[in-house]
């Protein structure tokens, strides 16, 4: 069944206007380049990533200094491929941890405000 244009229009207003990820809305992650876009899904998936403990054998000392997850896959890791691009390097080649990062997202879901902004892991203002 086809959408009215009322419909359609409405569609295309919640597009450009309701937070999806990070603050953004999902217009303008879709608007965004790969690169970009596979560190927003990082940092969402970091949350899961600390709740999960990864950070206790992680090998970025950043992480383990901050006793959560703060890794970002490098640019040598994205080349070598084997890694899922929108999760952190903790995931591991192959995604070997991948479901289990999958499932304590839906359990995290209290730890993201209304925008998906992460509320662990609040990086401090450089003022």
């Amino acid at each position: 069944m086809a959408m009215s244009k009322e419909e359609r229009a409405r569609e295309d207003w919640i597009y450009e206007n309701e937070p999806h990820i990070n603050g953004l809305t999902e217009g303008q992650f879709d608007r965004l380049p790969p690169d970009e876009r596979d560190r927003h899904c990082q940092i969402l998936m970091q949350v899961p990533a600390t709740v999960l403990g990864y950070w206790k054998t992680c090998d970025l000392s950043v992480c383990r200094r901050a006793k959560q997850c703060r890794g970002f896959l490098s640019k040598a890791q994205i080349e070598r491929g084997g890694y899922n691009r929108a999760y952190p390097p903790c995931t591991g080649p192959g995604g070997r941890r991948q479901g289990e990062m999958l499932k304590a997202l839906d359990e995290c879901e209290h730890l993201f405000d209304a925008q998906m902004h992460p509320l662990l892991g609040k990086r401090k203002s450089g003022a």
